[in-house]
């Protein structure tokens, strides 16, 4: 057997695809060009290494509960949660699931917006009408890009378009197959880029990865980018888990995705390094200032072009796998065929939208209301607060033999993986949740006040 087929066939053993899937699906856009920017402002290397234990302690055990709560299960997220819950705790359950949905629904539609302007500047990129320019004129046509939503409104239409398609056609397992496809893809993408860029240069990675000064904010930075990068509390894996048998070995498949997730990171560390100069890359510290700042600093017109490629990939990645956890429920719930409930939610979601656009037009040379509302009930509040739930469902209220399908555990001792997985899932990820949840909730920042006031 040749190495490569070795190579295939462990990486797509069952429920390894599923991980490549999983990967693509949580990783987003920040998750790429968002990391290099907080290493260099929270401490380099330091940085790095609180995110990659954040990952391990509090991201695996999250991963692989959801993975177990769901595997080989039926029925949309609501009722499975409240099944899967002891009877006193079930509409607590339900109220989770509920407002889970909602935010994935919010999250979705100011995604769907964002990604819709990264569909037209890697068309323009692509095209290289913008290579080269300087930030204040990027700026400004940026800012006439949301002045006039109608320029938008066609690749906002283009974006749904595509959703609803991928929906339709293929069903959950094929969909997330076809996730995990993608990630071949923006590995090239990743890896033409680098090579394209501007060389090796040590010196640009002492600027970036230097181990520096390290303070308490810094670390809760670093843990709350770990909550995220995996996109814990999304949904996204109680969807997948539905997908694997009963038998798929599900911490191998949650191990192997907080791996990889955290080989992007440091893949992109590595690399934007080649590709920005340091003080192009310390800009990119928003969508908007990607897509403001990377054409003055990637000239070249081939490099902007795969650079937004990128993007697009991972925004339509992420995108198709929180639109998959909304239809799965809309079809169990509704028995409505896959295709109908498809452009059924894509329809609604494309008026959010709208509302969306509308917002930021208005908000141009001000403060978006709807925009950052619906940013804040569905990444601040929701997600910190179902992880939460999560950890004390997992760890407290479901019993090992329930939650691991063998009523012969019972009264005996569980095996290594999952004594380890009990003992992060009831501290470390108990407590980096707890944090997560303080920090995106502005308690952090509240105590700070205070404490620097007396």
């Amino acid at each position: 057997m040749s190495a490569y087929a070795f190579f295939r066939g462990q990486l797509m053993a069952p429920g390894r695809w599923l991980a490549l899937g999983l990967v693509m699906a949580v990783t987003g856009m920040a998750g790429i060009w968002r990391l290099p920017y907080l290493a260099g402002q929270h401490g380099g290397m330091y940085f790095l290494a609180v995110y990659g234990l954040a990952l391990i302690a509090m991201g695996w055990p999250l991963l692989a509960g959801q993975l177990l709560l769901t595997r080989g299960q039926g029925g949309d997220l609501v009722r499975l949660l409240a099944h899967r819950t002891p009877e006193p705790w079930a509409p607590v359950a339900r109220l989770v699931g509920g407002c889970l949905l909602v935010a994935i629904a919010a999250l979705l539609a100011v995604y769907a917006v964002v990604t819709s302007w990264v569909l037209a500047y890697t068309a323009r990129a692509l095209g290289g009408d913008i290579a080269g320019q300087t930030s204040v004129a990027l700026g400004n046509d940026f800012a006439q890009f949301l002045r006039e939503p109608e320029r938008g409104l066609g690749w906002l239409l283009l974006f749904w378009i595509v959703i609803a398609l991928v929906a339709a056609l293929f069903n959950a397992r094929q969909v997330w197959r076809a996730l995990a496809g993608l990630f071949g893809l923006a590995f090239c993408l990743v890896v033409a880029l680098a090579l394209h860029g501007h060389g090796f240069d040590s010196a640009r990675f002492g600027d970036l990865l230097a181990p520096g000064p390290m303070r308490v904010g810094d670390g809760l930075v670093a843990i709350t980018q770990a909550f995220y990068a995996l996109g814990l509390g999304s949904g996204v894996a109680l969807a997948l888990g539905q997908t694997m048998t009963a038998n798929t070995p599900v911490f191998r498949s949650a191990g192997l995705a907080v791996l990889l997730v955290a080989a992007i990171g440091l893949a992109s560390c590595l690399a934007w390094p080649m590709i920005f100069e340091p003080g192009a890359l310390a800009q990119l510290a928003s969508i908007t200032a990607v897509l403001q700042h990377a054409p003055a600093a990637l000239a070249d017109r081939l490099d902007l072009g795969l650079f937004y490629a990128l993007l697009t990939i991972l925004a339509l990645s992420s995108a198709i796998a929180l639109f998959e956890v909304l239809l799965q429920t809309l079809v169990l719930a509704s028995g409505l065929s896959r295709a109908r409930s498809a452009l059924s939610l894509a329809g609604l979601l494309l008026i959010l939208g709208l509302c969306v656009q509308h917002d930021l037009a208005v908000a141009v040379d001000g403060q978006p209301r709807f925009f950052d509302l619906l940013t804040m009930l569905a990444a601040d509040i929701v997600f910190p607060l179902t992880a939460l739930w999560l950890v004390f469902l997992l760890g407290v209220l479901i019993p090992p033999a329930t939650l691991f399908g063998e009523p012969a555990l019972a009264g005996r001792r569980l095996p290594g993986a999952s004594q380890i997985w009990q003992a992060l899932l009831r501290h470390p990820a108990r407590l980096g949740v707890i944090m997560v949840g303080c920090q995106t909730l502005g308690l952090v920042a509240l105590v700070r006040r205070f404490w620097s006031v007396s």
